[in-house]
């Protein structure tokens, strides 16, 4: 049974089951970067946090993209997300 199951998912991501992508009906390349690009943007997200433990105190400050506002950057300008055609 085990065997069969890490077959399945062997299968899944070599054929790609899952993938998604951005469309747009009159979109290029160029409309899919630059709409990328200044979506990714307009999600980024600074995380920051600091502790304090008995051996000293560390912080911490990334930057993370939000897939929400992301998803919604991108509908708004006319992309749909769907699944990858083979």
């Amino acid at each position: 049974m085990k065997k069969l199951l890490v077959l399945a998912v062997v299968v899944f991501v070599i054929t790609g089951c899952g993938q998604k992508v951005w469309v747009k009906p009159d979109g290029s390349q160029d409309d899919s970067s630059r709409d990328r690009y200044i979506c990714t943007q307009e999600a980024q997200q600074r995380v920051s946090g600091a502790e304090v433990n008995p051996y000293g105190e560390t912080a911490r400050s990334d930057v993370m993209t939000n897939k929400n506002i992301f998803e919604a950057c991108m509908k708004t300008r006319g992309w749909v997300l769907k699944e990858k055609e083979k």
